[in-house]
């Protein structure tokens, strides 16, 4: 029997369905949040989602990101969040995830449908050296993490059979457990640093490596732009910060062979 798969439209109402429930409780609470990555480049570059895009990258300083996942309540049922409080969610931060949905990857485990997600922003050190130390701590747990999940392999994963090692050495934890590590990691991080000038999404520092470390104000300092009609936060100096991410050529489209989705969706 063939899966049938939501297409990439649909997959986008869905996220921007969610957006707005999470804009309308970020402005009545008074939530300091931007977008990041290819969230704050689809509002820059197309004003809208990136047209294949199929995840969304919001942030919140630590202090608030800590608040929001105790309080948040989904004034909408379908929308559930996901958090690191959780015994069974395996992410050291959190996504709103629409329950109706469900997100098919055969390679590992993942425990929601069409999300958001909502990272937190930590403090971290102002030195290079330091900023490399803690980003290779966390990589590690990362690797970790990532090897507890597995189910399966892809054609052309890298390092198999120490993955393959891993996952048998983790037969009796689970990714959970190492999210829990990596959140511990990062608010002790957090803490030590906050007399640091520098910030960055430091629980997932393992995509874009010290890419996302920047200036503290790089995140604090927001600016309204357009995202599919709606008035959203990114960076104020949106060009230093997506040049940094992306390159000086962000404003180009990339080759449609490089025009990837992340994941595959279906409807429950």
């Amino acid at each position: 029997m063939t899966t049938e798969y939501l297409p990439v439209k649909e997959v986008q109402t869905r996220m921007l369905e969610m957006l707005d429930v999470l804009l309308e409780y970020f402005e009545a609470h008074n939530y300091q949040y931007v977008l990041t990555g290819g969230s704050a480049l689809g509002a820059v570059r197309h004003k809208a989602i990136i047209p294949w895009d199929d995840d969304m990258d919001i942030a919140l300083p630590r202090d608030e990101y800590e608040k929001f996942i105790v309080d948040f309540q989904s004034k909408d049922d379908r929308f559930v969040l996901k958090n690191e409080h959780q015994p069974d969610w395996g992410y050291a931060y959190a996504r709103l995830s629409d329950s109706t949905t469900e997100y098919v990857y055969r390679w590992g485990n993942v425990n929601n449908g069409v999300f958001i997600d909502i990272f937190p922003i930590d403090k971290l050190p102002a030195s290079k050296s330091g900023q490399h130390l803690t980003y290779a701590l966390m990589k590690g747990l990362d690797v970790i993490r990532n090897a507890a999940r597995r189910t399966d392999y892809q054609p052309g994963d890298r390092f198999v059979y120490l993955k393959k090692v891993l996952a048998i050495a983790l037969k009796f934890s689970n990714e959970a457990k190492i999210a829990h590590l990596q959140v511990r990691l990062a608010t002790t991080v957090d803490r030590i640093c906050q007399k640091s000038n520098y910030s960055g999404l430091y629980v997932v520092q393992g995509i874009n490596k010290l890419k996302e470390v920047n200036p503290a104000m790089t995140y604090m300092q927001t600016k309204e732009a357009c995202l599919n009609g709606r008035k959203v936060k990114i960076p104020f100096n949106s060009d230093k910060y997506l040049t940094k991410l992306y390159g000086p050529e962000y404003m180009m489209l990339p080759p449609v062979q490089k025009r990837k989705t992340h994941g595959k969706f279906k409807q429950k």
